[in-house]
């Protein structure tokens, strides 16, 4: 199988880091307070189904935080419980994250606190969301599960930054870089006139491409897994046969008319069922097929109704590792070749063999 070009980049992300104790003369019983970050693509603008800062900031659902305190120890990964912190919403509401009740800095000297945090935050039964830990519950994991109708971004804040923190200042806050844990996959498209690859011509002005259909199926794709929202890994994926990602008709109104402008626009918003946009699992290869469906319409003033549509179906299938993080768009490059008309020669006459008499009048003896 050929292998599609693929875009994609990673931001990077400014992590606020843990403040240490500033000793005073007067005891201060700060409380909690938290700052947010989310990284995002720079190839992409924000849909439905995505989460950037503003959008986790407009959420009614906020997101969720686990913390444990851990007096001057160490927190230890798979020991240490919620005891501080138990899936706590937190959201944004008149220019700063607040949740309830308050919980408030520990003032011994030497406490330390960890956090964890995921978005969007899920009671156990929304957002594509279950099986949180409870309060005796020492691990830092949750199950998701894919949902191609209405998709549902998922966001994690792991260990950088956030382990064995010491009380900071007054108006110090707990800062949550978050990044994104599934791979997000989108679509473009363009006409290829004439060439094996885009840079040579636009489709001619009285035909007209119109894209009807897209349709993506990802083979083996999985549904359902455990991820770890400290760590950033993901584990126990189950696996279905032909899920489709992508399932939607355009109505004929998609034109393509040039290559020139290469990525043309990206397919919808990611929003509904219908959508052109899907979020899936990282993985270290994935199987995907797409399929096309176009109209290629040329105006014909020989013919009654105006114009000739030919209907063309395509199918490419294609491999890649999708990682996490990472924005994948694949350009759909639809290839035309002009039917194009030559005159190599014109075969001269040659002189018949036998000659054929006419007596005009014939002699008789």
């Amino acid at each position: 199988m050929k292998k599609m070009i693929f875009f994609a980049a990673i931001a990077a992300l400014a992590l606020g880091s843990c403040a240490k104790t500033e000793i005073t003369g007067k005891t201060e019983q700060n409380a909690v307070s938290f700052g947010s970050y989310v990284g995002s693509t720079p190839v992409s603008k924000a849909t439905v189904g995505d989460i950037d800062l503003a959008k986790l900031q407009a959420s009614e659902d906020g997101f969720g935080v686990y913390c444990y305190y851990t007096a001057k120890d160490n927190y230890k990964a798979g020991e240490s419980k919620p005891n501080f912190m138990l899936n706590q919403k937190v959201t944004y509401s008149s220019g700063a994250w607040t949740y309830s009740p308050l919980k408030y800095w520990p003032n011994n000297d030497g406490d330390k606190l960890t956090f964890r945090a995921y978005a969007p935050y899920s009671d156990g039964s929304a957002n594509c969301i279950s099986n949180l830990p409870g309060e005796d519950d020492a691990r830092t994991t949750l199950t998701y599960t894919i949902d191609t109708t209405n998709p549902v971004d998922l966001l994690y804040a792991g260990s950088e930054g956030l382990s064995n923190c010491t009380k900071p200042s007054v108006t110090g806050t707990t800062n949550f870089a978050f990044k994104h844990a599934l791979s997000k996959i989108s679509f473009t498209y363009q006409a290829s006139v004439d060439a094996v690859t885009p840079g040579s011509n636009d489709v001619d002005a009285n035909t007209t491409i119109n894209l009807t259909a897209v349709k993506v199926v990802g083979s083996a794709l999985s549904e359902s897994g455990t991820f770890n929202f400290a760590t950033g890994e993901w584990s126990g994926l189950t696996a279905s046969t032909d899920a489709t990602l992508i399932d939607t008709t355009l109505a004929g109104a998609t034109k393509v008319t040039s290559e020139k402008a290469a990525l043309l626009r990206l397919l919808g918003d990611g929003s509904s069922k219908a959508n052109k946009s899907c979020l899936v699992f990282p993985s270290a290869s994935q199987d995907l097929k797409v399929t096309i469906k176009y109209d290629v319409i040329t105006k014909d003033s020989n013919y009654a109704s105006g114009e000739v549509k030919v209907p063309n179906e395509i199918t490419k299938e294609i491999s890649a590792p999708l990682e996490a993080g990472k924005h994948y768009v694949l350009n759909l490059q639809i290839g035309l070749t002009s039917v194009k008309v030559n005159v190599t020669s014109v075969v001269g006459w040659d002189d018949a063999t036998t000659i054929i008499a006419v007596d005009l009048p014939k002699n008789n003896e």
